[in-house]
């Protein structure tokens, strides 16, 4: 999976809940430092193709976790899926189960770039 700076991600996800109107909550965790990156989607969905929208919003706006709005450093990273109950939980342990784990990689669109060249 890959998530770009500054940029609205589409997050899609093969997994299923066993709630009836579930909350996701994802937990990104770099593989290098161990720093975590947790939000949440809004958005109520129930199917095997779960896609959920990350706004990165660069470096200056302000985050805002519960709403899926969140700066994330560029690097490899670990990504857990959760489904919940609440709308407004941030805590993973507090969450239902853990319906996916993967990796996920976080660039830049300078990284992109010279990727890419």
């Amino acid at each position: 999976m890959t998530i770009i700076q500054d940029k609205t991600n589409d997050l899609i996800f093969y997994a299923s809940s066993g709630l009836t109107n579930p909350y996701y909550l994802v937990r990104l965790v770099n593989r290098l430092t161990a720093k975590e990156f947790v939000f949440l989607d809004q958005s109520v969905v129930s199917c095997p193709f779960i896609s959920l929208e990350l706004l990165e919003p660069g470096k200056d706006a302000p985050d805002d976790a519960v709403n899926g709005t969140l700066k994330i450093d560029s690097g490899s990273y670990e990504i857990y899926l959760y489904d919940q109950e609440s709308n407004t939980n941030l805590d993973y342990t507090l969450s239902n189960s853990n319906i996916y784990s993967g990796f996920a990689y976080v660039y830049s669109d300078e990284d992109l770039d010279r990727t890419f060249l």
